[in-house]
């Protein structure tokens, strides 16, 4: 037999006097009335009153041995310690990779660097000469907006009032157009 799922944790609780009275008084009607509760309830207090009679251990306290024993063995431990790491260093199926890996990093830093002693000169986009003539360009609008936000629409409106070339169109002979009256 079961106990009722929804009433296991509160027995267990109640087992350990750890449940308000008023509680306790409605599961203990309970469990008279339901064989799994009640021998659920039997068996956690037989369980709580082995643990409420068991003596604890004495404290003793350890020895001046026992004390050097335990320090002995931390130093040992640690001057093991130390040569492990100093071990993995001559595992060959560790130190073949790391030296490979360190040898390659060598060899690219080798070849990346610039050649001829000059330094490396890096081009920083500058203002254009002529901010009339402006090519609609996402570059030319990302500087326009980085100067201000009324450069950048002083340039849309200028680009806006070019007369640009008339763009060829292009219609899907096999759908009618839309700007046709019918």
């Amino acid at each position: 037999m079961n106990a009722c799922a929804k009433y296991r944790e509160e027995i267990a609780l109640m087992a350990a006097g750890a449940l308000e009275p008023q509680r306790e008084r409605e599961l203990r009607a309970h469990s008279a009335l339901c064989p799994g509760c009640g021998h659920y309830l039997a068996e956690i207090e037989a369980v709580a009153g082995n643990l409420r009679a068991a003596e604890p251990e004495s404290h003793g306290q350890p020895s001046a041995a026992f004390h050097r024993n335990v320090m002995a063995a931390l130093a040992a431990r640690e001057r093991r310690s130390a040569r492990e790491w100093f071990g993995l260093f001559l595992n060959w199926r560790l130190a073949l990779p790391a030296v490979s890996v360190l040898a390659l990093v060598i060899a690219v830093s080798f070849i990346a660097r610039p050649r001829g002693g000059k330094p490396a000169v890096m081009h920083v986009a500058t203002a254009p000469e002529s901010k009339a003539n402006l090519e609609p360009t996402l570059s030319n609008y990302q500087w326009a907006a980085n100067q201000s936000s009324d450069e950048l629409d002083k340039l849309l409106t200028e680009q806006g009032e070019r007369n640009s070339s008339p763009a060829a169109v292009y219609s899907n002979p096999w759908r009618p157009s839309l700007n046709t009256a019918d």
